[in-house]
């Protein structure tokens, strides 16, 4: 049998459909294809604003947005994901200058390199309990971006993952963070200080604290690490010349352990010491006072009785 160019044309629509589907209450439509029993989310129509990205379609559940799906999209301004998606591709919302929040549900556990890259007016992101890893220049160059919670299941933060967020001037790592990639927040000029937790075992070059200048780069003026005293932060902070505030046990970000300003080299784990020792000698010294007494009130109760 000749199989001719419009019978291959119709064999391959028959095993991979691509249909425009329209998500309800958008400004356009999505582009599409059924595989495996999942719909795959490939593109988009027209220039949508909002976007909505249905759980299902055609009775399949949606699981993933395509690498470059929505890549320069310039007009959107929102999308809502489904708690069935499962992966967000490579470069999916590359260039998206628009897009100002992000909030990726729970059921996400792959999140592509450079996926929200270049989004200037992204100004929130909510990040899943799933994903373990931020992959290289997931949120490079979001120059809004004012504040990062990373969660407790990401262990890593890869290269460049936060570079150039130069409005980023809170961000809040979790205990069990192990690795923070070259790069991941250079030129993050807001930030002013960041506590590193005792579980990050890998800070790459130039990671925290530089900005770029003739050179190459050079170390933010008013930058410090907070951390704890034989960490890897601390070394990382000696090795660049970065002001460091240490102490002598873990505390979680922003507490106020962690808000002394300036390098320390201790001094703050010292003077906890010195207070709960000064607190120990006042308890002692009122325990021993109290017994005193005591024992002056049964002397003079023997004393009385053998007047008597």
């Amino acid at each position: 049998m000749k199989i001719t160019a419009p019978l291959a044309a119709a064999v391959f629509a028959l095993l991979f459909p691509q249909i425009s589907a329209d998500a309800a209450g958008n400004d356009g439509s999505l582009r599409y294809v059924i595989s495996g029993g999942n719909a795959v989310i490939t593109g988009y129509d027209g220039e949508p604003e909002n976007i909505t990205v249905p759980a299902s379609i055609e009775g399949c559940p949606v699981t993933v947005i395509q690498d470059d799906a929505f890549y320069c999209c310039k007009s959107l301004r929102s999308i809502s994901f489904p708690d069935s998606l499962q992966k967000i591709g490579n470069n999916s919302f590359y260039g998206c200058s628009a897009l100002e929040s992000v909030d990726i549900p729970d059921s996400v556990t792959d999140i592509g390199k450079g996926s929200f890259c270049g989004c200037i007016s992204l100004e929130s992101i909510s990040l899943p309990d799933s994903a373990d890893t931020l992959p290289d220049s997931c949120f490079r160059s979001c120059t809004s971006l004012t504040s990062a919670v990373i969660p407790e299941n990401i262990t890593t933060i890869d290269k460049f993952c936060f570079s150039g967020c130069t409005s980023l001037h809170d961000v809040s790592l979790d205990n069990n963070l192990s690795c923070i990639g070259s790069r991941a927040f250079f030129m993050c000029s807001s930030l002013e200080k960041i506590y590193v937790p005792s579980s990050v075992r890998k800070i790459g070059q130039q990671s925290l604290g530089f900005l770029p200048d003739m050179n190459g780069a050079v170390v933010k003026a008013d930058f410090t690490i907070l951390g704890v005293e034989g960490s890897a932060s601390e070394r990382y902070a000696e090795k660049n010349g970065i002001s460091f505030s240490g102490t002598y046990g873990a505390v979680p970000a922003f507490s106020p352990a962690a808000d002394i300003p300036g390098k320390d080299t201790g001094s703050h784990g010292r003077k906890l010491s010195a207070a709960f020792f000064f607190a120990a000698g006042i308890v002692f010294c009122c325990l021993a006072s109290k017994a005193n007494k005591k024992s002056r009130r049964r002397k003079k109760r023997r004393t009385q009785k053998r007047c008597s």
